[in-house]
């Protein structure tokens, strides 16, 4: 989560568009978190910001998935993408 911080600050402050970009950035270094959240708002999209691409949503959810991330294996069963 402390990487994913920034990102996480400018969801709360409706800044989506930013928020996406600090989480990416945290995503990309790796932060299971973020790679879950960037993963799911990909997966479902965010209107009017950001439209769904399930593909790369997978892909993200997965990389979270694959470090132990809880919520994203979760996510992944419900789905049935195990």
């Amino acid at each position: 989560m402390i990487l994913g911080y920034p990102g996480w600050i400018r969801f709360k402050q409706g800044r989506i568009e930013e928020g996406l970009k600090g989480y990416s950035m945290a995503a990309e270094l790796g932060d299971a978190y973020s790679q879950f959240l960037v993963g799911t708002r990909l997966y479902a999209g965010v209107p009017p910001t950001l439209a769904s691409n399930q593909q790369q949503g997978l892909a993200w959810i997965r990389k979270s998935a694959d470090q132990g991330y809880e919520e994203a294996k979760q996510f992944l069963e419900q789905i049935g993408q195990k």
